[in-house]
């Protein structure tokens, strides 16, 4: 009788993680370029097309007519759709299917790359979703979270997603060797892939786009040492990445998603022990929001610390470079203390149960490749 008690635990021990580590197997979420449909469709229209004014993108039975012009409009978003049991409101389920939706009806046909943090395919079906009406809409090359090593401390996937209307012809997905918190049952990382955009060249020739998606460590006070050490290691992995890959000194190279590195200078707002100086608080960022921009134009020590170890200039900030300042991307809520209570999108000044201060730390750094020029960037708010 034991025995059998010990052999049906030890037996769900197994079945269960095995379940979730293998999720993304299980529902055949992957990536377009293992996809031999896609891949077919690539080589017989896209090669095919000698003059590169236009593509035909065929998926099964969706056939999608792009034009090509001299404009690609690039998307990138934190989309905040955790695994299934993961929730901040557990009775609205923090209305993922209700963003998710609104975002694939009103925002996604306005992109031609969509690159998006924090959607992730454990225990989930939004990836398999947004991919299925992404399609309908012309995005038929993909690059999908990966499935987490069976035998590692990994129990969640990276949740990131990279959507192209142009063929995505390399890609790779790298984990970051350093995590803490809860961040270290996930596989954290960045994913990387070369995308050709070669219509958009005028003399024939073959040009690509090479993008970088990431998600870094995240922190839960306002000053977390101990998670900015682990950031600076995960920016040095990165970097080092970067260094080995000769063609970026040559070709397009787009670094974003969520750094969770404020450069929003707020240490002034910081005693000596890590909690919140109410009056400096109040000073400087009582009434600040997504439309006003942070006047102080000086940046955070840890931003410095981002740009030196990606070998970056500000300049190379899209967001700083056409904004001319940091302009917040969310809000934290802490306790007097420091600890942070909740992050939100929208600042509410009238929230009595904590203090607010601003982020801003999700960016695109672009290494200036002149023939791919940067026409704007800017922050979006997406409304309902």
């Amino acid at each position: 009788m034991y025995l059998l008690i010990i052999l049906s635990i030890l037996s769900i021990l197994f079945i269960i993680p095995f379940i979730i580590k293998s999720w993304i197997k299980i529902i055949n979420l992957k990536s377009s370029i293992n996809d031999k449909n896609t891949l077919k469709a690539q080589n017989n229209k896209y090669e095919n097309n000698e003059k590169y004014n236009k593509i035909d993108y065929s998926y099964k039975n969706n056939t999608t007519k792009i034009k090509c012009n001299n404009l690609i409009k690039i998307f990138s978003l934190n989309f905040f759709l955790r695994c299934g049991f993961v929730n901040d409101d557990y009775l609205y389920n923090d209305y993922k299917f209700e963003r998710l939706n609104h975002f694939i009806l009103n925002n996604m046909k306005d992109y031609d790359i969509i690159i998006l943090q924090e959607i992730f395919g454990t225990l989930s079906i939004y990836c398999k979703i947004l991919i299925n009406e992404a399609k309908k809409l012309g995005f038929n090359y993909y690059i999908t979270p990966d499935c987490p090593p069976f035998f590692s401390k990994f129990f969640i996937d990276n949740g990131l997603m990279i959507l192209s209307k142009y063929p995505i012809i390399e890609n790779e997905t790298i984990i970051y060797k350093d995590n803490i918190y809860i961040d270290k049952f996930a596989s954290k990382g960045f994913q990387y892939c070369k995308i050709d955009i070669s219509c958009l060249s005028l003399d024939n020739s073959k040009k690509y786009l090479n993008i970088i998606n990431t998600h870094l460590q995240s922190d839960y006070k306002i000053k977390d040492t101990y998670a900015e050490k682990i950031k600076l290691s995960q920016l040095k992995q990165l970097s080092n990445y970067v260094k080995n890959k000769k063609e970026f000194e040559f070709e397009p190279l787009i670094i974003t998603g969520d750094f969770n590195c404020n450069s929003i200078n707020i240490d002034n707002s910081i005693n000596i022990d890590n909690s919140i100086n109410i009056d400096n608080h109040i000073h400087n960022y009582k009434n600040i929001n997504h439309n006003k921009s942070i006047n102080n134009n000086i940046h955070s020590n840890l931003y410095k610390k981002l740009i030196r170890t990606l070998n970056l200039k500000y300049k190379n900030d899209l967001l700083y470079k056409f904004n001319n300042s940091h302009i917040p991307t969310s809000f934290s809520i802490y306790d007097i203390k420091g600890n942070e209570i909740t992050t939100i999108i929208k600042c509410d000044n009238n929230i009595n149960d904590g203090i607010i201060l601003p982020r801003s730390v999700d960016y695109i750094f672009y290494n200036n490749i002149k023939w791919l020029i940067p026409y704007f960037c800017k922050i979006e708010i997406i409304k309902k």
